[in-house]
């Protein structure tokens, strides 16, 4: 976690930086000497566990929407260890596992790729494409997400292997095996939307033309 996410999450609250940082367990004083830190430099692993420890408190009392993206971030990358187990039992290998972090795009876009690449995961996707229905009901954010997601999927311009990212977002959210279970009220579906949201940035960002005609 940097320093500029500690302060974009601050602003998201619209809460004053003391309350904030009252319920996120640091010190007003500790975020004013923060100011002046680079903002793309890690803070304390320590207050990183604080912060993320006070994030789903901020969303239960209101002060943050659960669909920020913002507290995403923060809660994948302390789930770290449940993820690397998750996408390991999912089919992920291989280095990235071990070296980087949850919250780098780059590296859970690698871990959702080598899920979609495999063919019974596919097989299942397209076998269970109705149930995508229940989950786009959740909200706007979640259909434009599942939307964007299922049109890559279908598309015949794209080939097999520019597919198996959305198909390995699409298999994690169906599939019942998470880092947050999703029978947990309120929190159990917050690493899902975060995952089919890195997947629709990394397509955006990959096939924009693809974007601009669907």
């Amino acid at each position: 976690m940097t320093y500029g996410t500690v302060f974009r999450l601050i602003a998201e609250t619209r809460l004053s930086p003391e309350r904030a940082a009252e319920i996120l367990g640091v010190s007003g004083m500790t975020l004013r000497r923060w100011k002046g830190l680079p903002p793309d430099e890690e803070i304390p692993v320590l207050y990183a566990r604080a912060f993320a420890a006070g994030v789903p408190q901020l969303i239960i009392d209101g002060h943050l929407p659960a669909e920020s993206l913002t507290a995403r971030d923060i809660m994948l990358e302390h789930n770290l260890t449940a993820m690397r187990a998750t996408m390991k039992a999912l089919g992920c290998s291989g280095p990235w596992a071990g070296r980087q972090s949850a919250g780098r795009v780059d590296s859970v876009v690698v871990g959702l790729s080598q899920i979609g690449a495999d063919p019974k995961h596919v097989k299942f996707v397209d076998r269970h494409k109705t149930a995508l229905s229940g989950f786009a009901a959740k909200g706007p954010d979640w259909k434009e997400r599942i939307k964007g997601l299922a049109s890559v999927i279908r598309s015949s311009r794209l080939t097999s292997l520019d597919k198996v990212v959305a198909y390995g977002a699409l298999f994690y959210l169906l599939t019942p095996l998470d880092m947050i279970p999703d029978n947990i009220p309120f929190f159990g579906f917050l690493d899902d939307f975060a995952l089919l949201e890195l997947a629709l940035a990394y397509y955006r960002s990959h096939f924009p033309k693809f974007f601009s005609k669907t």
